[in-house]
């Protein structure tokens, strides 16, 4: 019973698979069509009848037959069913991925029947000579129907002249053999007209058997552009032709390039011997240019842009010359390079020029000059833009189809008809200058070029020539300068030509050989000079011409006709022609014979100054940079005690005195070293007391190469000084123990430094209350009356005053006070005597004990003291002036001289200058005198003076101190001298890069230093900016020459370097000791008060005065002078410009005061 149940559940899931196999049966019937839905319904019958049959049978089976039969036949009919549905299952999955398939190609195929039937080419296959398939575009293009197409051999629709090329590479690309996939020809439309096409073909197998299929376009109207094209290059080559140009077009596909027929002109070739197209071109680059050349040419291909490039091509006679090439490539419908429109030029020329002048400009681009094409009526059929932009349009079109008539004034236009086409039609050109007129009505000259062309038409080359004339306006007025300049130098200026006779002279020349222009043009020098000068001359002159250098002869002889024997200094330089040949000679001579005679006095002079050394009161020596003796004067010896030999060749860096080494040291790093004291002498064993003062030999550069000392034996100094002492602390004993009552007052606020005990006793405060008040506490009147009266005794109005002093105890007491001003550590005070008047007696002697010390001071002060009388002879004179002026007493001093103007002041007009001062002022301070000792020897004194005036304001007499300063002012003349010269070998330096240098720092400096006299600086500041103002531009030596030259505008970089030359001056110049602060105004003479300047952008007070002075007469000099780059602007536009700015970028006195000097006091540049 089991058996059977499982037979019938293996029945019954049989029976699901078998209904499961029939719906995807019925399935796949629904999605058939056909003959294969035909099969699919008789299958499908079979199977349901052999299922239904073999389940009626199973059934029996399973009822009636013993285990295990209906086991088997129950299991095989389950397995009967499964294999169904899988068969089934397998054959739906088939048919539904071939129906999919079937659907994607059904629409593929007519996407691409819709893109064949819509294609905007003809699409055709051609096999074995005819058209076997097409698409309606070919009908279209051709104007024949398909069947006319299919009808006929493909070759009969070609022009008879291409239907050779065609047919064969046809047969070629059936064959498999290479052929260019695109190519071009002309097509026969039904119409009877040409379409010009493009095909681009490939091999294709069709139906078994070799075929191509092609794309044609219709490309008529491109041909049509391209003729048209043509014809404009060919009108074009007409115009670069007359420009040494040559025009080209280069077709990508085939190779070909069509040169213009200035091709020869050129390059040298025919036009028949370059017709190699892109491979003969490649073959003639310059195997170093080849690569670079090539790759930029792809590029630009690839790019289908611009294509400008300079490379090297062979010429025909072998060598090679440089080109720019220039043009563009033109894309095909893909947006592909097909064609290549340029040109070439031959800027060999060019390039020999860029290497002669090596590092300027790399590149002068020519001005572009207007070119136009006219027809026989005169109008424009063609012009480029430059020649649109010299008459004033924007762009061509606004001529095109003009008379050229409208660009000249009727006056023009008549004399071209009526002068200048007869011309033209004679000779076939006209080349000329005429006044042109712009577009707005403007007026300007240009250069006209015409040239008939065969068909009536000219061909116009226009230039404007404004710039030009203007430069040889600029010219004529360098010229007439440089004459002007060669003509007012002070030394002569000859030219020769290379017979060596006379060309040029200037008016030093006459001046100096006294000879007229007439006299010397034409001649030699052996119609000037006597033969053996003319020898040398001519010989010198020769060297220089062979030698090409410049000649610098420092010393030589010539006979004048009026002046007798002079000296000169004569430079000789070849000026050589453009072959680099000596075609004349400059020569330049300074007359020295005046500096030769100075030289001469000069050693006369150091043979004095040998005198004054071995003859000196003081011990004198000098020494090298290893400190050792090279010489000495007798008194040295005579103060070490000890004798020249020895002396000579001591290393004073080695002596035991610690002290002496020290100072000789200080002196050698730079520096003067001082010692006072006594010297124990290692060769003669002595000990002297000296004061030594070693300076240092300093020529400039940072090397000191010795230096020199200054010994003078102080033992009697010593013995005075020790008297002196004693007298000073007498002093002080008597002035604290003084029975009269003596105070010291500050009179610039009246307090009272010091006070004696009797003036303790009198006022009843103590010392120590009495030196914190102020002499108006004690005295009655106001306050400001006693600062008057103080005023009065300091300059000296008034010694002697009448008071009311009150005292601790409140009583109030008459006084007289004699006041006096004394300097005490350089400050004024007034030593006051104060006398109780009540007590006359007492305050007389008081009064002549006051006169007494006052006395002794005078007589033992270092300084000369005196009066003078207002008719100039001494009234009094103390010891120390006595000797600085060379007299042995005060009285020899006051009875020999009588006559203070004439026998004292070197200069007389110094004391009528200082009277005058007196007179305003009432003193006059610190003035720098030269006075004349007994002996006749000049000095120099340092004085101050005052006037002594009675009651009614009469002078009485003068009164002062002087200083012997000799010793000073040499040393500073020495220095100076020593700047001086410094200075000038700078200015040289800066001079040998820029001419325009010397002449422009020169002056610079004299309008600097009139600006500041105008603005009241002291002498010594005016000679500092005087100084810096001749070398202030000595940076440009580190800006490169062609720049300071450059003829036009200056670009950011190169006038970055031009900048830079304030910093390098500064840096040139900062290590030289001047006794001014030089360097920085060097880099400050380009800053500007608002901080616009450079090289640091500082504003106001933060610059020093002399910088603010400098850079207003920089300004102004640079405006007013012409430069490389642009002609002199004038004063009025320099004068404007600093009123302008004034205040703003030019400090406002120092504007005011430059103003002044041109407007009101007529100063002018030199």
């Amino acid at each position: 019973m089991t058996i059977k149940i499982i037979s019938m559940v293996m029945v019954l899931i049989g029976v699901i698979f078998l209904f499961l196999s029939f719906m995807q049966a019925m399935n796949i019937l629904g999605n058939v069509s056909g003959q294969f839905r035909r099969k699919w319904l008789i299958i499908l019958c079979l199977m349901g009848f052999f299922i239904f049959g073999y389940l009626f049978f199973d059934i029996i089976l399973i009822s009636n037959m013993p285990f295990p039969v209906e086991l088997v036949t129950g299991g095989v009919f389950l397995g009967g069913a499964i294999f169904v549905y899988i068969i089934i299952h397998i054959s739906q999955n088939t048919i539904v991925s071939k129906q999919k398939a079937d659907e994607t190609l059904k629409e593929s195929e007519e996407k691409y029947r819709i893109l064949f039937a819509n294609a905007s080419e003809a699409i055709f296959v051609a096999q074995d000579g005819r058209v076997v398939f097409l698409n309606p575009m070919t009908t279209t293009i051709t104007g024949y129907s398909g069947e006319e197409i299919e009808s006929r051999p493909f070759v009969d629709f070609i022009h008879a002249d291409d239907r050779d090329m065609v047919r064969d590479r046809h047969a070629k690309r059936l064959k498999g053999e290479s052929i260019p996939q695109r190519y071009y020809f002309r097509v026969l439309h039904k119409n009877g007209g040409l379409l010009w096409v493009q095909l681009d073909t490939i091999l294709i197998n069709w139906q078994g058997k070799p075929a191509t299929l092609n794309f044609m376009t219709d490309i008529t109207e491109r041909k049509k552009a391209e003729e048209g094209l043509q014809a404009w290059i060919k009108r074009y080559d007409l115009i670069v032709e007359a420009s040494g140009q040559v025009a080209y077009e280069y077709i990508v596909s085939t190779g070909h390039i069509t040169w213009g027929s200035s091709i020869e002109g050129v390059l040298g070739y025919p036009m028949e011997d370059i017709s190699g197209g892109i491979v003969q071109w490649q073959e003639l680059l310059h195997p170093e240019d080849r690569e670079a050349t090539l790759a930029a040419l792809d590029n630009a291909e690839k790019a289908c842009t611009y294509w400008d490039i300079e490379y090297r091509m062979r010429h025909k006679r072998g060598d090679y010359i440089w080109i720019r090439d220039r043009g563009f490539f033109l894309p095909d419908a893909e947006g592909k390079a097909y064609c290549q429109l340029g040109m070439l030029e031959d800027i060999t020329e060019h390039k020999r020029a860029e290497d002669e002048i090596k590092k300027q400009t790399s590149a002068m681009d020519s001005a572009i000059d207007g070119m136009a094409i006219l027809n026989e009526d005169g109008k424009y059929v063609y012009l480029n833009k430059a020649h649109a932009k010299i008459y004033g349009y924007e762009n061509e079109a606004e001529l095109i189809g003009q008379s050229w008539r409208i660009l000249y004034d009727s006056e023009v236009v008549q004399r071209f008809e009526q002068e200048f086409m007869p011309e033209l039609s004679r000779k076939g050109y006209w080349y000329g200058e005429v006044i042109g007129t712009k577009k707005n009505g403007s007026k300007f000259p240009q250069a006209v070029s015409l040239t008939a062309m065969a068909n009536g038409g000219l061909i116009c080359v226009v230039r404007d020539v404004t710039e030009r004339r203007q430069q040889e306006e600029e010219r004529l007025r360098t010229n007439i300068l440089l004459n002007s300049i060669i003509e007012n130098i002070p030394d002569m200026i000859f030219l020769k030509d290379s017979e060596l006779r006379f060309v040029r002279f200037n008016q030093a020349g006459e001046d100096l050989l006294g000879y007229s222009r007439e006299e010397l043009l034409g001649k030699s020098d052996y119609d000037l000079f006597p033969k053996e000068q003319a020898d040398h001359f001519t010989k010198k002159d020769r060297d220089v011409l062979s030698g090409k250098e410049v000649l610098d002869i420092p010393e030589e002889n010539i006979q004048t006709r009026n002046r007798g024997k002079r000296i000169l200094h004569t430079k000789k330089v070849p000026i050589l022609n453009a072959k680099g040949e000596p075609e004349y000679l400059l020569g330049i001579s300074e007359d020295i014979t005046e500096h030769k005679e100075a030289e001469e006095a000069l050693k006369r002079s150091e043979e004095k100054y040998r005198l004054i050394f071995e003859n000196s009161p003081l011990g004198l020596i000098s020494f090298d940079e290893k400190g050792v003796i090279i010489d000495c004067n007798d008194n040295f010896v005579k103060i070490i005690g000890s004798s020249r030999e020895k002396l000579i060749g001591l290393s004073m860096l080695s002596l035991p005195d610690k002290n002496i080494v020290s100072a000789v040291k200080r002196a050698l790093k730079g520096s003067p070293g001082f010692y006072e004291g006594e010297y124990s002498s290692v060769t003669a064993k002595k000990i002297t007391p000296v004061r030594c003062l070693f300076t240092p030999m300093n020529f400039g550069g940072g090397r000191i190469p010795g230096g020199a000392g200054i010994i003078e034996d102080i033992t009697e100094r010593k013995r005075r000084d020790e008297q002196l002492r004693e007298s000073e602390e007498l002093f002080r004993h008597l002035f604290q123990h003084h029975a009269a009552i003596k105070l010291i007052i500050d009179p610039d606020i009246g307090n009272i430094l010091d006070a004696n005990e009797a003036a303790v006793n009198y006022y009843g405060w103590s010392r120590e209350e009495l030196t914190h008040m102020k002499a108006q506490e004690i005295n009655t009147l106001r306050p400001e009356e006693v600062k008057a009266e103080m005023d009065k005794a300091r300059k000296g109005k008034r010694i002697s005053f009448e008071f009311r002093h009150r005292r601790a105890d409140g009583s109030i007491r008459d006084v007289q006070v004699f006041s006096s001003c004394i300097k005490m550590k350089g400050k004024d005070i007034l030593h006051s005597i104060v006398i109780d008047i009540t007590e006359q007696k007492h305050a007389e002697n008081a009064l002549l004990e006051s006169e007494e010390r006052y006395r002794n001071v005078v007589e033992n002060a270092q300084e000369g003291i005196f009066q003078t009388t207002p008719e100039g002879r001494f009234r009094m004179a103390n010891k120390a002036t006595a000797g600085i002026l060379g007299y042995d007493s005060p009285r020899e001093l006051i009875e020999s001289v009588t006559d203070i103007t004439h026998q004292i002041y070197v200069n007389p007009e110094d004391r009528i200058k200082n009277l005058a001062n007196l007179d305003l002022h009432g003193t006059d301070l610190n003035i720098e005198l030269q006075f004349y000792r007994k002996d006749g020897s000049v000095i120099w004194v340092s004085a101050q003076t005052q006037s002594v005036r009675d009651q009614n304001g009469n002078v009485i007499c003068y009164e002062g101190m002087i200083q012997d300063i000799t010793d000073r002012k040499n040393n500073a003349e020495k220095l100076k001298k020593a700047l001086g010269g410094t200075v000038q070998a700078i200015a040289s330096l800066s001079e040998s890069r820029d001419p325009y240098i010397s002449g422009h720092q020169r002056r610079v400096a004299e309008l600097a230093t009139a600006i500041a006299e105008e603005m009241g600086l002291s002498p010594d500041q005016i000679e500092g900016l005087g100084m810096a103002c001749i070398i202030h531009d000595i940076g440009k030596v580190s800006v490169p020459a062609d720049i300071l030259n450059m003829p036009r505008k200056l670009t950011v970089i190169e006038f970055g370097l031009v900048k830079a030359h304030v910093q390098s001056g500064h840096d040139i110049v900062k290590d030289i000791e001047f006794p001014w602060p030089v360097a920085r105004m060097i880099l400050e003479h380009h800053e500007r008060i608002n901080g616009s300047g450079y090289p640091n952008g500082l504003t106001g007070d933060k610059l020093l005065l002399e910088s603010r002075i400098m850079e207003v007469a920089d300004v102004v000099e640079a405006m007013v002078s012409h430069r490389p780059y642009r002609a002199a602007l004038g004063f009025d536009a320099a004068l404007e410009e600093i009123e302008q700015n004034k205040g703003i970028i030019y400090d406002a006195d120092v504007a005011d005061a430059c103003l002044r000097l041109f407007r009101e006091k007529g100063y002018q540049l030199k």
